[in-house]
């Protein structure tokens, strides 16, 4: 395909599209830059050719480490093979006075997985607490805050302080149900 004749979607282009395009167009990281502070292209789209760039460059492929997995202040061959990379995109970030060059260099990186793996990469999932333990936990916050000697006076002069006393016999029964009411100290 010859891209300098047909236009490219940056957006979707692949990674060898991509190589292509900027080979064609001599495009180099700071021009790059231009069009994406310059909002000549769609947002992210300048910023999926830098990766690609930089894909080629450090030649990123699949089944191994690559550019785009080097942690922060992390040492060693492949780190300091994208150390100058990531110096001088977040510089010329800098120099065309981007808000946060740091989340402009979080999408160039994010771009080079997904154009070598062809999907986003997933996030790390949090972990979901077990039920028992959120109520357990949860419950015997409330409880304590409603026993506690500091917010007695709080209580009984609160225009709802029938309905606090209420709820907190209901959480005192529901603790005593789950076996972690809280035993007097």
């Amino acid at each position: 395909m010859n891209t300098t004749e047909n236009t490219i979607n940056l957006n979707t282009a692949g990674q060898t599209e991509l190589e292509t395009y900027i080979e064609e167009n001599k495009l180099t990281m700071e021009s790059l830059a231009d069009m994406h502070m310059d909002g000549l292209t769609a947002v992210g789209s300048a910023q999926r050719a830098m990766a690609a760039l930089i894909n080629a460059t450090l030649n990123a492929q699949a089944g191994q480490r690559n550019w785009f997995d080097v942690e922060y202040r992390e040492t060693g061959d492949l780190a300091s093979t994208w150390q100058p990379h990531r110096r001088a995109i977040l510089d010329l970030y800098k120099a065309k006075n981007h808000v946060n060059p740091s989340e402009a260099l979080r999408e160039i990186r994010k771009k080079g997985y997904e154009l070598i793996h062809g999907k986003k990469k997933k996030a790390a999932n949090s972990t979901t607490r077990d039920i028992y333990v959120r109520y357990s936990e949860e419950l015997v916050r409330l409880y304590n805050a409603g026993i506690n000697p500091e917010n007695e006076e709080t209580i009984k002069t609160h225009v709802e302080s029938d309905k606090i006393k209420t709820a907190l016999e209901h959480i005192t029964k529901a603790l005593s149900a789950l076996g972690k009411l809280p035993t007097a100290d």
